[in-house]
């Protein structure tokens, strides 16, 4: 059995660029099936060293008392259940857990909080938020607050990101601090104070890590508390 930590992701998510990144900074993959029940969930997150909440399509805007209008796209019930049961599990038993994208959204929605469903219809002045071409390359700033574990990590008050999403946190959920605004406001980083590491970006820095050096920080960060996580778990016997 490896000793490297057990990352935990739903198969919908698992493209090649989260596995890839998952590896290089030291974690192993498991692909996690769709459509388990709570007990089974409980079982699988209680195996793992960390949860990763992957990016895709938008959730359905029902889950955190939206109307369902034609601006949420690629909405899969589903998934929605699954990676909303998996944050609740890993929050409940403390797991380090980072969402990217979709994810900052499913673990604010989690939390009780609610979304913009459209960028472009609902804040004025926006940037461009979903870019054409290469994902490696930033596209917009980032504004870290400088209290928080994101700032602390990467040892700056301002990133470059990519940006590929076209909806983002309204309404932050209990418990999670807003860490980072994009230069028009939109909401680009949350955390759990009360959790050892729980981190929700809205860009992918699984796209990004192998050139740009804030996103091997965040994905190495997130490892190395899964393996403290290795770590809590052989001491407590």
């Amino acid at each position: 059995m490896s000793g490297k930590p057990r990352i935990g992701l739903l198969i919908l998510g698992a493209n090649e660029a989260y596995l890839s990144a998952i590896r290089d900074a030291g974690g192993q993959e498991v692909r996690l099936e769709n459509g388990l029940g709570e007990d089974e969930y409980d079982r699988l997150v209680a195996s793992l060293d960390g949860l990763m909440l992957t990016g895709g399509g938008d959730i359905d805007p029902s889950r955190y008392g939206g109307a369902n209008t034609s601006e949420s796209q690629e909405v899969n019930d589903g998934r929605d259940r699954d990676e909303i049961l998996l944050c609740r599990i890993a929050l409940e038993r403390k797991i380090p857990l980072l969402g990217i994208c979709r994810g900052i959204q499913v673990l604010n929605v989690t939390c009780g909080g609610s979304l913009i469903q459209h960028i472009p219809s609902e804040v004025p002045n926006a940037l461009t938020h979903h870019q054409n071409g290469d994902r490696s390359k930033p596209t917009h700033p980032v504004i870290l607050e400088a209290d928080s574990l994101l700032y602390q990590l990467i040892g700056k008050a301002e990133i470059e990101t990519n940006s590929i999403h076209h909806q983002a946190i309204a309404n932050p959920g209990k418990g999670c601090m807003v860490t980072g605004h994009a230069p028009d406001g939109v909401i680009e980083s949350i955390e759990i104070r009360d959790h050892p590491f729980a981190i929700g970006v809205q860009w992918h820095p699984e796209e990004m890590y192998q050139s740009i050096e804030h996103s091997r920080q965040l994905l190495n960060t997130f490892i190395r508390a899964a393996a403290q996580e290795v770590a809590r778990r052989r001491s407590s016997g």
